[in-house]
């Protein structure tokens, strides 16, 4: 992607779900499609500390955490971009345009009775005739910059015998799914309660950091002595939903993401962007 791409990138509203996991990825935007929203994963690299005592402290965490990388990310290509030289100042080719490297912001180095040669990189309008109008003009294209959501969320599965083990520890209960699978099913082996229940928390910050909107779903459910399914991932395998009669891997996708945990939390925050953000 060139440094113009980069910059065309910005100016549009995104929507980044903070997380590496592709899987979860690919179910969210199964079900944002009917709202003609799509998450993409950040720029990058992504780990955070998941320390939280509750869905919702986690989730935030992520969230935050991916406003800092994502703000980083813009700063690293508004620097790319040069100050051009005095002697190619122009006012014959008002479109084109240079940025300075402290991005948008500030022009002492030219008079004011100048104009700017930018290169593609922002619109400009043809009756701009000094930096003061240019600046005002930046101001506006800052705000479209900042245009950029961040969808975060933290699930838990909650055991009753187990007094609501492994909970906000579930992505975390054991080294990869068949060993956390494993270790519930052990746990499990001398209890006769298997009820049980998915939490999903969701929360969606602006740019800035600035929290819009939280929800929360579930969904409840038993665990099966047994993994039975191929779909979903995580604990789906072993979750079974009685009214269905199926673990969550049983599903189909388009059945999950009617009644998921996932989905209860995501469908009421995909509402709110296209109500008051779209």
């Amino acid at each position: 992607m060139n440094l113009k791409e980069e910059i065309d990138v910005l100016e549009h509203k995104k929507f980044i779900l903070a997380t590496t996991n592709k899987n979860k990825l690919s179910e969210i935007n199964a079900i944002a499609k009917d709202y003609g929203i799509n998450f993409e994963l950040p720029q990058v690299p992504f780990e955070v500390d998941e320390n939280g005592e509750t869905l919702y402290e986690n989730a935030l965490k992520k969230a935050q955490k991916c406003v800092e990388l994502q703000s980083g990310y813009q700063e690293n290509i508004l620097k790319k971009a040069k100050f051009c030289p005095k002697e190619n100042i122009s006012f014959s080719e008002p479109n084109l345009f240079y940025l300075q490297e402290n991005a948008l912001i500030g022009h002492s180095q030219l008079n004011t009775s100048e104009s700017i040669k930018m290169n593609n990189i922002l619109e400009c309008n043809s009756e701009l005739e000094t930096v003061k109008d240019y600046d005002k003009q930046n101001n506006l294209k800052l705000k479209k910059q900042n245009s950029c959501y961040i969808l975060s969320d933290d699930t838990g599965l909650f055991v009753e015998a187990l007094n609501g083990a492994p909970g906000i520890h579930s992505a975390r209960y054991d080294t990869t799914p068949e060993k956390r699978i494993q270790k519930l099913l052990n746990a499990l082996k001398n209890k006769n309660n298997k009820n049980a229940k998915f939490l999903c928390t969701m929360v969606l910050l602006t740019s800035k950091g600035k929290v819009l909107t939280t929800n929360t779903g579930e969904i409840k459910g038993i665990i099966s002595n047994k993994t039975k399914g191929i779909n979903g991932f995580g604990y789906d395998p072993i979750f079974f939903i009685e009214s269905l009669n199926k673990t969550m891997a049983q599903l189909s996708k388009e059945e999950k993401n009617t009644i998921s945990h996932r989905a209860k939390a995501l469908i009421p925050i995909l509402k709110y962007i296209k109500t008051f953000i779209l």
